[in-house]
Parts: C-alpha cells; structure tokens; sequence
C-alpha cells in the first residue's frame, strides 16, 4: 500500500503525516513489504518479531535466513543473539547476567560522567522541543486532524495527557532536587 501511494507521487513524509507515523515508520514498512518471502511469513506469524524481521534482512545468503528466521519464528533465537550471530559479535547469555561499565571514582570519571549527562539532556531537550513544535504544527492544521478519525484523536489525547503527566513529575523532581542542594 504505501509503495503504491509513493508511486502516486506522495513523498515519504507527506505519507507519514497523512497516517500519523513518522517517516521512518513508513520507510520500514516499505523494506517489509519489499522483503524476502520467509521474512513476511514471520512477522505475519508473530508481531513480536519486527526487529528480528529487519535484522534477518541483511542476511544475503537465502538459506541461512531461511534457517535463522524458522529459529526465530520458533522462539529459539533472541534478537540480541540473532545480531551476535549476523553481526559476529558474542552474544551475553542473558541480560540480567551482564555488570554495566562502571567509571572508576574519580574527579576526571565526574567531569566526564557530568558532560556526557549535560549534553544528552541538551540533546534530548532539543529534540523534545523540535517534536512538541512539529505536533503542535501537525494538529494546528484543520484539515489533517479533520481526516484523523475520532478514535485516534481520542487516543491522541489521552497520550498527550499522560505525557503532560510524565512532564510535571519530571519537573518536581528537578525542581526538588535544586531545593535540596546545599
């Protein structure tokens, strides 16, 4: 289907705004549908396995994707086992067995640890406002939330909502930590 509306001269992003997905949603579903046959069939099998769906993809060799996707479809090949065996790299027998990386304590390990915190709050701050300024676009335009239908615009709401929620308790918290510093 979207293949078919980008053939009808519909760009990427024009697309996704009409279906209210981002363009990497839409550019994703176009590499499914273009996908080979035992990709499909697994992802029509299980939903649970797009992220599989997609790193089988850059598996060339047809047989062994075939082999890799029957494994997955079974439920015998994780997705962080199923990039080792792609990507080379050995996979972690289990997530709750792997220790994070721990910076020694030192003032060198602070300052660094600090940038790293300050740019990603930047960083995500930045993105958040380039998002919120993108949505509030969006929903300013009458005739795209005309053809959005009341259920989605309902769900919209309660996201917006709760995300409005998320954003209040984050604020209290830095507001709370400022007040307990010394």
């Amino acid at each position: 289907m979207f293949r078919k509306m980008t053939d009808l001269g519909y760009t990427l992003r024009q697309l996704a705004q009409k279906i209210g997905k981002d363009k990497g949603y839409v550019e994703n579903r176009i590499r499914l549908a273009e996908a080979p046959p035992e990709i499909r069939e697994l992802v029509s099998l299980r939903k649970d396995t797009l992220s599989h769906a997609y790193e089988l993809m850059k598996v060339r060799d047809e047989r062994t994707r075939r082999r890799l996707a029957k494994k997955v479809a079974a439920g015998e090949l994780t997705l962080s086992r199923l990039r080792a065996i792609i990507g080379g790299k050995p996979a972690e027998s289990d997530a709750t067995e792997a220790k994070p990386k721990r910076r020694a304590r030192t003032v060198a390990g602070h300052v660094v640890a600090a940038r790293e915190t300050d740019d990603a709050l930047v960083n995500n701050r930045v993105r958040l406002a380039g998002a919120v300024d993108e949505l509030v676009e969006i929903i300013s335009r009458r005739d795209l939330v005309d053809e959005i239908p009341d259920t989605n615009r309902d769900n919209l709401a309660r996201y917006l909502t709760v995300t409005k929620l998320k954003l209040e308790n984050a604020i209290a918290i830095i507001r709370a930590t400022r007040e307990a510093a010394p």
